[in-house]
């Protein structure tokens, strides 16, 4: 899919997809906010999700389903030290609360877990634009 877009169209969709992720974040305040907490961890991961997707095709690596965008991150950019280890452990982590929320019965979050995550779901956004924005 990474191929079909030229320059500009590359530089639009990325844009784009941050923008989504930025109100992901804002979609999960308010959800959080109205103690729908399950929810509110499943829009960031979205938010990073957006913020990932971003990054693959900044770096034109094709990902077809959020499990590959969960290994490509792990083996493109977290192994050659292009983000944290941190960052990656973040990003598995709501991947995983995300498939559980989805898929299995009686499993929640509760406020304490959405306080935990939403600073490290900001900051691995936060280092995905810094790495999308260098060389640009």
């Amino acid at each position: 899919m990474t191929d079909y877009f030229d320059d500009n169209s590359r530089r639009d969709l990325i844009k784009y997809r941050g923008q989504r992720s930025k109100n992901a974040l804002d979609e999960a305040a308010l959800l959080f906010d109205n103690g729908y907490y399950d929810s509110a961890i499943n829009e960031l991961y979205y938010a990073a999700y957006f913020a990932a997707s971003s990054l693959m095709l900044k770096y034109k690596k094709e990902a077809k389903t959020h499990a590959d965008i969960k290994t490509m991150l792990g083996l493109y950019f977290v192994s050659n030290n292009l983000l944290s280890f941190d960052a990656g452990k973040t990003f598995v982590t709501l991947f995983d609360k995300r498939t559980n929320y989805e898929r299995e019965d009686y499993t929640f979050c509760d406020s304490s877990t959405y306080l935990e995550l939403r600073p490290l779901t900001e900051q691995f956004i936060k280092e995905v634009e810094t790495l999308i924005n260098k060389n640009n």
